[in-house]
């Protein structure tokens, strides 16, 4: 018997996070602030051993606006986003990370309605930047359109977002925890072409890895992991010391 109720919830929220002190509430009020959102909805924090005012302003938010989360322990985003859906419950669940918004107050009940309506697995959506110049701007909108060409490349979501029903994401195995960087790729890819989907809204994200470590170097890494099992394997842990 699956000791699972997929039914119990309509979604979960994943969140895995360390030192995000000048993000985590601002993503927690924006999620607060959905039309889809209710007091209930879990939200799950895999918290990678913070040394900031993360979990100070987690609490905040929790006993201020008595929002269900949960902190649980993290690790590199593989780990804690597996750890978190492990505590889910729901029929879907939200994978957000900490330094990321949605674009708009509908942004999860348009997800939720594109997945129900077409019965899929996965949904991504576009993404813009908020605080990036010309080259940021100009490197996602090729990410999005290539996005939509799904039916043609495949399908692939950034782990900045994606929602995955959760039965499917378990029959999958959840994200591969020997990958630092791809992890997310890796998973998605996976899914059926017919059972993915893209939302047409946008989460907004800020451009601090490419600035840390530069538009060519960034760039390359994301283009290997896109076409290279072996190199989403390597060691990529410098990608995650911003």
């Amino acid at each position: 018997m699956n000791p699972f109720n997929y039914e119990n919830s309509e979604y979960s929220i994943v969140i895995p996070c360390k030192n995000e002190q000048d993000n985590i509430g601002r993503l927690l009020d924006r999620l607060r602030a959905q039309t889809a959102y209710r007091s209930d909805v879990p939200i799950i924090i895999a918290d990678a051993d913070s040394t900031d005012h993360t979990l100070t302003i987690i609490q905040e938010r929790r006993e201020l606006f008595g929002m269900n989360i949960t902190v649980i322990k993290g690790g590199y985003p593989a780990t804690g986003r597996n750890n978190g859906a492990a505590f889910a419950r729901s029929k879907y669940v939200l994978f957000f990370d900490a330094d990321i918004l949605p674009a708009d107050d509908h942004f999860i009940e348009q997800v939720l309605g594109l997945a129900e309506n077409k019965q899929l697995d996965c949904v991504a959506t576009y993404i813009k930047t908020v605080n990036g110049n010309w080259k940021d701007k100009l490197f996602w909108a090729a990410h999005n359109v290539i996005l939509s060409m799904f039916p043609i490349f495949g399908p692939f979501a950034t782990g900045m977002f994606m929602c995955f029903r959760l039965k499917t994401f378990r029959d999958l195995g959840g994200f591969d925890e020997r990958i630092i960087l791809g992890e997310d790729f890796d998973l998605s890819h996976r899914v059926k072409r017919s059972k993915f989907g893209v939302v047409n809204n946008f989460i907004l994200n800020s451009n601090r890895r490419f600035v840390k470590m530069g538009y060519l170097k960034t760039i390359y890494m994301y283009t290997k992991v896109a076409f290279s099992k072996q190199y989403r394997l390597s060691d990529n842990k410098e990608y995650f010391g911003v």
